[in-house]
């Protein structure tokens, strides 16, 4: 069992490391494109070297670090998920500020007051065990702590955010009507999923955000495209069974008029071979499937 679990996560690691090689290798053509139509040929020759050199020493030291080790990025990541999972906000807040110099946080404002909202309300998630108090003192630590960073930031905050200056003051917040939802498992999920995205773009240069951007659009364009493309096919074919009908309906009309045009009784006879015509059902059925796919008739 053990050793099929290990197969089944190579390919996953492959993808994305495929898809960052494939990514970077776009990036380094467009910018030798550009450089080579701009008559920087020497900028590209010595990008082009730097470029093998980079990834001959990238190779040796994977071969020399062996698969088990990780980088730096991965550290990095490592201890902001510490720091989050264990609620210690001045460490992980040390991390994040490094990484987001202050002319940078103003766009994430929110997240930040997010991240120091769950970090006053952690030893509500994660109680204190051992000695009696140890609870009390986690909840004033933290909440100090949040107190703080109010009369330092509260100001950047937006106005969604004023209602949280009151968390300080509450004795238990789990049960307040205007926090219990921070303690619902969307609150963390949601939160997660913000800082770990702020994250990856701050990691990532301009130029490979706008490019990868640009690759899912087209991909998304494609998609587009196809959907249209199948629903144009099945417009076609209701408009041929449209037309069929009505020349089976003109034709039995035709009939009609010239074999009994003294016996209005027996018109419904010619009639009821075209309501059971194999093109009545056909219509039916392609009417139900172009209405599945939207399409106007």
């Amino acid at each position: 069992m053990s050793s099929s679990k290990k197969k089944s996560k190579k390919p996953n690691n492959g993808g994305g490391k495929d898809s960052k090689k494939k990514l970077e290798s776009e990036i380094h053509a467009m910018i030798s494109e550009y450089l080579a139509y701009s008559s920087y040929s020497l900028t590209v020759d010595c990008l082009t070297k730097e470029k093998k050199k980079k990834e001959s020493a990238k190779n040796k030291r994977n071969a020399a670090l062996g698969k088990g080790k990780r980088g730096s990025s991965n550290s990095k990541e490592a201890d902001y998920r510490r720091f989050f999972d264990e609620g210690d906000g001045p460490k992980f807040f040390a991390l994040l500020n490094k990484q987001f110099p202050i002319n940078t946080r103003k766009k994430h404002a929110t997240l930040w007051f997010r991240l120091h909202i769950y970090f006053a309300i952690y030893p509500f998630l994660s109680p204190s065990a051992g000695k009696p108090g140890a609870q009390d003192f986690q909840v004033r630590k933290h909440m100090d702590y949040f107190k703080r960073f109010l009369e330092r930031h509260g100001s950047s905050a937006n106005n969604s955010m004023l209602p949280y200056y009151g968390l300080p003051f509450i004795a238990d917040p789990r049960h307040h009507p205007t926090f219990e939802h921070l303690f619902e498992d969307a609150f963390l999920t949601s939160l997660k999923a913000d800082l770990f995205q702020a994250l990856l773009e701050k990691g990532q240069p301009k130029l490979m955000r706008m490019t990868q951007e640009l690759t899912d659009l087209h991909k998304a364009k494609e998609a587009l495209q196809g959907g249209m493309s199948h629903r144009n096919q099945m417009a076609s074919e209701a408009m041929q069974v449209l037309f069929g009908t009505a020349m089976d309906l003109f034709e039995t009309l035709a009939l009609y008029h010239t074999q009994v045009p003294s016996s209005p009784p027996s018109a419904s006879l010619p009639l009821q071979h075209v309501y059971q015509s194999p093109r009545i059902e056909d219509i039916t059925t392609y009417m139900e499937r172009a209405s599945s796919y939207d399409i106007c008739l």
